[in-house]
């Protein structure tokens, strides 16, 4: 289920040997969806949506938007809420307390946190393997340094890491020592997620590793990373930008942040361009969003029919590539360089040989070149047409388990 590093728990790369049962550890507790309730160390609780409510460690409390993303979280009693943009995949831009007051802003290039907004800019250097982090100042000084396993265990070698949250893969580590990782809950303590995955289109028939729903990378953090919680990218390309679902989200507010020429007027919903509804003369201010208000969702009826449009488009796109792959039996006639080969190598030397030997005289030698040709040349179709048999089929069968694929992801339009 998962692993640690030098810099987990037991500070060692060997652990207590747990043992597990269907991916779970037997000694921890889980709720009938398979939700992390017990880790021996503390409690949770989950929302409706699979969301993680309440961990008891520390108290934590969180509330989320329409997008199962966190929106606002209360730990031994101080709150926080987080701003997050729809046009970087919901990452978290601008931190605020319980009043209003802005905390910290966040600056990204593409999937990558490239500065940090807190008494000045500060540039963030991020360590793509380990993801230790050291965090420099307007004048190159090192202020900040995370220093982790690369399991996103802390080591004894970082310093003022408390300056900004997110540590390992840019998730937020929360004073209960886990990771909040977009859409789930990264436990760096036992290396795994405390919830299964929730991404169906993170599953491969062809590889049975993806079916463990709580391992971080399939247990490769060397070499992979997954900045959303849902599906791994390698650690070698920049970290891809998060993707929300395709249709509108929810965004929420302190009510105090009312008064910020940049919110809407309606009384505190966030403004966001791509979240505008067109209807500029709207009860919430010129189509901006109220206080904990929601853009409309579309109905059951819009979203199956969404549901339906994506098929056909899945259905067109695969019967296009099934219409590719050329037809066996035509593709299999020996090409100009095979039949070459079978005159030459074959049917030539077949009857220079008998005529050499005088078995057979050279008006003789034609019907023999024909016939020798005749045969070879239906041999070496015969060859073809069972040798691209095989490769067709192998083909389709992988367009097959991608269309499967492809048809199991237009879920997410019934969302």
């Amino acid at each position: 289920m998962g692993r640690e590093g030098w810099g987990g728990i037991y500070g060692t790369y060997t652990n207590d040997n747990p043992t597990f049962t269907n991916n779970r550890r037997d000694t921890f507790s889980y709720d009938a969806a398979g939700n992390l309730t017990n880790d021996l160390g503390q409690t949770f609780t989950y929302d409706a949506t699979g969301q993680q409510a309440y961990a008891s460690g520390t108290g934590l409390t969180q509330s989320y938007d329409g997008n199962g993303l966190r929106a606002k979280k209360s730990e031994n009693g101080t709150v926080t809420w987080y701003l997050r943009s729809s046009a970087l995949g919901g990452q978290v831009v601008a931190e605020m307390d319980g009043s209003g007051a802005w905390m910290r802003g966040y600056v990204y290039q593409g999937g990558s946190l490239l500065a940090v907004q807190a008494g000045g800019v500060n540039w963030v250097h991020q360590d793509p393997v380990t993801k230790s982090q050291r965090v420099t100042d307007n004048l190159g000084n090192v202020i900040s340094t995370v220093d982790l396993d690369p399991w996103g265990g802390e080591t004894a070698r970082s310093s003022n890491q408390a300056f900004q949250p997110h540590r390992y893969t840019t998730y937020e580590r929360d004073s209960n020592g886990s990771d909040e990782a977009m859409f789930r809950r990264y436990n760096r303590w036992w290396s795994c997620f405390d919830q299964p995955d929730p991404y169906d289109g993170s599953y491969n028939l062809a590889d049975p590793q993806s079916f463990n729903r709580y391992a971080y990378t399939q247990n490769d953090p060397v070499n992979f990373v997954d900045p959303s919680g849902l599906s791994e990218h390698p650690a070698t390309l920049p970290p891809p930008r998060p993707m929300l679902p395709p249709f509108y989200v929810t965004v929420t507010a302190p009510p105090t942040l009312a008064s910020n020429s940049w919110l809407g007027g309606g009384g505190g919903g966030m403004h966001d361009p791509l979240l505008d509804t067109g209807n500029e003369s709207g009860e919430q201010g010129g189509g901006r969003l109220g206080p904990g208000a929601a853009v409309p969702q579309k109905t059951p009826t819009q979203k199956k029919q969404d549901y339906q449009n994506c098929l056909k488009n899945v259905s067109a796109i695969f019967s296009q590539a099934h219409r590719a792959i050329p037809n066996v039996f035509h593709n299999s006639l020996p090409g100009v360089r095979q039949t070459a080969g079978i005159l030459f190598g074959t049917t030539v030397r077949t009857a220079a040989t008998g005529i050499a030997v005088g078995s057979i005289t050279v008006s003789g030698a034609a019907p023999l070149v024909v016939s020798t040709a005749v045969t070879a040349y239906a041999a070496t179709w015969g060859f073809n047409v069972a040798s691209n048999t095989v490769s067709n089929a192998a083909q389709r069968g992988t367009l097959l388990g991608e269309e499967f694929k492809a048809r199991i992801g237009c879920r997410v339009f019934l969302q």
